[in-house]
């Protein structure tokens, strides 16, 4: 499925000169109700594996109900649906946003920086990426990222070309250092 989804991406970003410099890569669960036994008819197939619609994180905070996910990566211009992959209930966004980062550069072969939200953030995943363009917030767990939210001054803040968003840059070796001390 996630083929003809390509293709027909493919030729709308042609046909419209859609912009895939950035896109952004999120997932999202779909909680379904009633049973779902996936009986003698899945077993016997090998490929394509159905998807296990089973328990799982509920960002629906419905943990009494089965879900599904999807992962989708969306044009940064127009927010164009460009590729997507239905997966396991029970699938974790940081083991699975790099398979996806690296399913979508093979499918596609455009070099495009990739945003993802803080669920992608791990030292293995980092490692995991060094062929690719990503953007990601530091999970605020991390210690280095808890001190510099601390020690950033409000004053120091530039206004960003977005409404409503503001910013300061850094040079974080040190905290880069602290931040492999922490594990990330």
């Amino acid at each position: 499925m996630n083929k003809i989804f390509v293709k027909i991406a493919l030729e709308i970003v042609k046909k419209y000169e859609i912009s895939t410099e950035t896109v952004h890569l999120d997932s999202s669960s779909f909680s379904v109700h009633g049973e779902y036994n996936r009986g003698n008819l899945y077993e016997q197939q090998e490929e394509p594996r159905a998807i296990k619609i089973t328990y799982g994180y509920s960002k629906d905070h419905r943990p009494d109900l089965k879900q599904f996910m999807m992962d989708l990566i969306c044009s940064d211009d127009g927010d164009v649906p460009l590729w997507m992959r239905i997966g396991d209930g029970n699938e974790s966004d940081n083991k699975q946003f790099i398979k996806a980062m690296k399913d979508f550069q093979e499918q596609l072969n455009w070099d495009s920086l990739i945003v993802l939200d803080s669920a992608f953030y791990s030292q293995e995943n980092i490692q995991n990426a060094n062929q690719l363009k990503w953007l990601s917030r530091v999970r605020l767990r991390v210690k280095a990222a808890q001190d510099l939210v601390r020690e950033i001054n409000t004053e120091d803040l530039k206004d960003s070309d977005r409404t409503g968003y503001r910013y300061v840059i850094l040079n974080s070796r040190k905290h880069m250092a602290e931040s492999s001390r922490d594990g990330y």
